[in-house]
């Protein structure tokens, strides 16, 4: 692996840009569908569609039903 990749600028110039290492252990993470559930998630997030639990008994709670 490389330890710099090239990017387009705008004016279809090529230019080296660094390449940030991962760790091997997290290669999961950087998958796309993972990185689209990220984007996914953040959406929800910036709508106001998501739910905050401080324990997990909060947890259980709300997906018991008991919490709104």
């Amino acid at each position: 692996m490389s330890l710099l990749d090239a990017v387009e600028t705008k004016a279809r110039l090529i230019q080296p840009a660094p390449v940030v290492e991962r760790d091997p252990d997290q290669w999961w993470f950087w998958t796309p569908e993972w990185q689209a559930g990220e984007r996914q998630v953040d959406r929800q997030r910036a709508a106001g569609q998501t739910v905050t639990c401080h324990s997990a008994e909060e947890m259980d709670a709300y997906l018991d039903g008991d919490m709104k």
